[in-house]
């Protein structure tokens, strides 16, 4: 999936996180270099049964669901690791705008493309995508980030901010604390670089968090805006969406 995005993992991971970060002798402190990439066929291969276990899950809805308010009628938005299409994807549909999204495993990004219809889907490694070439008024990013290496995180962040319009807003979730524990579902390395290192690094890109949250899963968000746009000469959100889909 190149993503978590569906409810049961969340929950899983969280527990598992902070079963960890409460008993600090089984923590070990991440080195920036531990942490591999979780492959698309990685995903693919859970990716039915993770479908079963998630359609439903409304774990983390509530938040999604309140920082979509603000987001204007016809904004365009892209869902980062979408996977198969959860109700927090579903909140995004709701602003009669523009969604867009992306995973690595084919067989959630078609059941993403099966539930919601009007959605623009590609299959590709998040990582890669061509869609942060195209500008945004929000992304989402539920259960993804930790998943990548520290050094492929900041890498990603950034790319999140450089593809968001001026005054566009990001959401994502990984954990407070700064630890490192395996995927409840695939068994990857993941990891968490801490709530002051997210802070940090998105301050220095120009789009400050400016609220945190919790949800019932124990799942910590971060939410961000962008508050100015350094990117010179970068194409239209257009002729970048027609480069990316084939026209139209």
């Amino acid at each position: 999936m190149g993503a978590q995005g569906m409810g049961v993992k969340a929950l899983l991971f969280s527990e598992l996180c902070s079963f960890k970060f409460d008993r600090e002798a089984n923590m070990k402190q991440d080195s920036g270099s531990g942490c591999a990439e979780p492959s698309a066929s990685g995903w693919e291969s859970v990716a039915e049964w993770f479908i079963r276990h998630s359609a439903d899950s409304t774990v983390g809805v509530r938040i999604v669901e309140l920082w979509a308010q603000d987001l204007s009628r016809g904004a365009s938005v892209l869902d980062v690791g979408c996977g198969a299409g959860s109700p927090r994807s579903e909140a995004l549909m709701r602003k009669d705008g523009q969604v867009y999204a992306v995973d690595a495993s084919p067989t959630l990004a078609a059941a993403y493309k099966q539930k919601f219809p009007e959605a623009r889907v590609v299959c590709q490694a998040v990582e890669e995508s061509t869609l942060f070439d195209i500008r945004f008024d929000a992304i989402l990013a539920w259960g993804l980030v930790f998943l990548l290496p520290p050094r492929d995180q900041r890498r990603l962040i950034s790319r999140f901010v450089a593809a968001l319009k001026p005054r566009g807003r990001l959401l994502f979730t990984a954990p407070k604390q700064h630890c490192t524990w395996n995927d409840a579902t695939t068994g990857q390395p993941s990891a968490s670089m801490g709530s002051e290192s997210y802070k940090a690094l998105l301050s220095s890109l120009g789009a400050p968090v400016v609220s945190e949250y919790d949800d019932e899963g124990q799942n910590h968000y971060y939410s961000a805006r962008k508050v100015q746009d350094t990117e010179v000469g970068t194409r239209s959100s257009k002729s970048l969406h027609s480069a990316a889909f084939g026209g139209g």
